[in-house]
């Protein structure tokens, strides 16, 4: 199964200019601390980076290949988004499982091999994913975990009311992702989209009941999920999976209703609707 599921498969990450340079450095490092690395990591650079961030980059490169990981770097031009820097990621990748990361998040050292296993035991899931803990980014505190449907079943059941996957925690095999599409231009919800078409395809998936990735939460993130522009590009997400089939009129005016129009509340009511969104 070596290069089926491997000890060798792909790490995925995209960076642009407004990422955190120290959580940066911190997420690169937990994928070198994995009890399991990457054969490869795939890393493209959304338009013209800060000094701090090449720097980093270019530090970051040495440790990979002193590791024997092959660092792959792709490099924009001009920001395209996430959606097809992605794109672009998993058409680069060399191998047939991608792992996905994110670029201020900090993975467990144990999470691919988790990973591996839980795919080696199961060999029909193709997409899998897992718990991760919210901390504070000044001092690690955990603040919530977020938990997901573990089994394909409640998966599928939720999949057309809310995202069943945390995308930081992801591992996936890259020829599914490829027949489904691969990732679009979607902003905001470049991973969601893409588990909706995977997941239509009968493909099946699960996700680990483990917390394997700590993201990092501050204040920016309420700002980030809140707002006209958040709620103007929900509703055309919830437009375009609606003509596609993939959720009915009812379920089409229900995320409307609750997903949307939250997006204009106040931050503190805000962070209450997560909590109660994410149980």
């Amino acid at each position: 199964m070596e290069d089926k599921i491997g000890m060798k498969y792909s790490g995925l990450m995209s960076v642009y200019k407004k990422e955190d340079p120290q959580l940066f450095e911190k997420a690169l490092t937990s994928i070198i601390n994995q009890t399991m690395p990457p054969a490869q990591m795939v890393l493209i650079e959304d338009g013209k980076l800060t000094t701090e961030l090449l720097d980093i980059v270019e530090k970051m490169q040495v440790r990979f290949e002193k590791n024997k990981i092959f660092f792959k770097i792709i490099r924009n031009e001009k920001n395209l988004g996430l959606g097809l820097s992605l794109k672009k990621g998993v058409e680069s990748c060399s191998y047939s499982w991608i792992a996905r990361f994110d670029s201020d998040d900090i993975s467990v050292n144990y999470r691919m091999e988790e990973s591996i296993n839980y795919v080696c035991k199961n060999p029909n899931v193709k997409l899998l994913g897992s718990y991760i803990a919210e901390i504070e980014k000044d001092t690690n505190k955990v603040l919530d975990v977020r938990k997901v449907p573990k089994g394909n079943v409640e998966i599928k059941r939720i999949m057309g009311k809310r995202n069943p996957f945390n995308h930081m925690t992801v591992f996936f095999e890259r020829e599914t992702i490829l027949k489904a599409g691969n990732y679009k231009d979607v902003p905001y919800f470049e991973d969601y989209y893409l588990w909706l078409r995977v997941l239509s395809r009968d493909i099946e998936a699960a996700n680990i009941g483990k917390v394997l990735v700590k993201a990092t939460v501050d204040a920016n993130f309420l700002n980030k999920r809140g707002g006209a522009q958040y709620l103007k590009k929900e509703f055309n997400f919830q437009s375009i999976i609606y003509k596609e089939k993939y959720i009915s009129f009812p379920v089409f005016v229900f995320n409307i209703l609750t997903r949307g129009m939250v997006r204009i509340f106040p931050k503190r009511a805000l962070k209450y609707v997560y909590k109660i969104i994410r149980k």
